[in-house]
């Protein structure tokens, strides 16, 4: 009986055998995904190697169970396999968000903390009536503006101050006005 699972992510996966016959050369992989115990068995073909990472749109399997002895085995042995598009040509697996066909965005977790802030920045000016005639999906954008604003803000490079310009060879002294020059008070009735 053939099982289908879809939008799948490989846990891991190892080359198990390789070897030659009348047919080419065939390398044989076990792998597991994510959410899963099953370790799947599956014969390299269409160049589709299995890594940690990959995202799996389509993964069909037959269930075998095999007894040796007094213990009982499952195989899970792949029959079809479908990967994202852009999966095919990496030579290294993207860190996976759970979405097919997608890498890890570059700004890290605490974006989403910066957007729910403003979110329920909104939402307490919403209650206390300072939007009136706004659309929800102004006020959602509006979210999203002010969230990545306070995370650019919050994650930017601090400005260093300027230094102060010197004139020729030496930097003025600044004053002292607890010991004035003398030549000040000549002047004086």
């Amino acid at each position: 009986m053939t099982e289908t699972m879809t939008n799948e992510v490989v846990k891991e996966a190892k080359v198990v055998k390789t070897g030659k016959s009348e047919h080419g050369p065939w390398t044989l992989w076990n792998f597991k995904i994510h959410g899963s115990d099953k370790k799947f068995s599956y014969f390299e073909k269409d160049n589709i190697k299995p890594s940690p990472g990959m995202a799996i749109q389509v993964l069909k399997y037959t269930t075998d169970i095999k007894t040796k002895g007094e213990k009982q085995y499952t195989n899970y042995t792949v029959t079809e396999i479908t990967v994202a598009k852009d999966q095919l040509t990496r030579t290294t697996a993207p860190p996976s968000t759970g979405f097919v066909g997608h890498a890890k965005p570059a700004r890290d977790s605490s974006l989403t903390m910066y957007i729910s802030y403003a979110k329920d920045l909104i939402c307490q000016h919403m209650i206390d009536g300072d939007y009136e005639g706004v659309t929800i999906n102004e006020l959602a954008e509006s979210a999203i503006r002010v969230g990545l604003k306070m995370y650019d803000l919050a994650h930017a490079e601090p400005v260093p101050e300027p230094k102060p310009e010197k004139t020729g060879d030496s930097v003025p002294e600044p004053p002292d006005f607890e010991n004035p020059p003398l030549d000040t008070y000549e002047d004086m009735p």
